[in-house]
């Protein structure tokens, strides 16, 4: 499984890069405290998965502390915005969005829902 990170950690306005979503892929979007002592996302914290659309984006999820992931199961670009939000914890507490990319296999597939923290 690859993974890589696609928004650095923050806690100002900011919108990742694109995610492109193949037929038939399945690709797993989820948010991670940057903090190495185990700290939780603050609550404050909000990020909204959007898809690409000719027109204004359309919201597909909201990531936050109690809803940490989504899987992304149809075709189309994607990208996460954060919005600015104050610590909860401490100002060095950071936030980064994970993309995890899972390839369709029906021997995998159960294993589609893996933990990212």
């Amino acid at each position: 499984m690859a993974q890589s990170t696609i928004l650095a950690a923050g806690n100002t306005a900011a919108t990742s890069t694109d995610i492109a979503v193949l037929s038939g892929d399945v690709v797993k979007v989820g948010i991670f405290c940057a903090d190495a002592d185990g700290s939780r996302v603050p609550a404050t914290a909000v990020f909204e998965l959007k898809e690409d659309t000719p027109s204004t984006d359309n919201v597909v999820a909201r990531l936050n502390n109690d809803n940490r992931s989504y899987l992304i199961t149809a075709p189309g670009t994607y990208r996460v915005t954060r919005t600015a939000y104050l610590p909860a914890i401490s100002a060095s507490t950071k936030l980064s969005l994970l993309l995890m990319s899972i390839m369709i296999c029906a021997s995998i597939l159960p294993l589609a829902i893996a933990i990212l923290i």
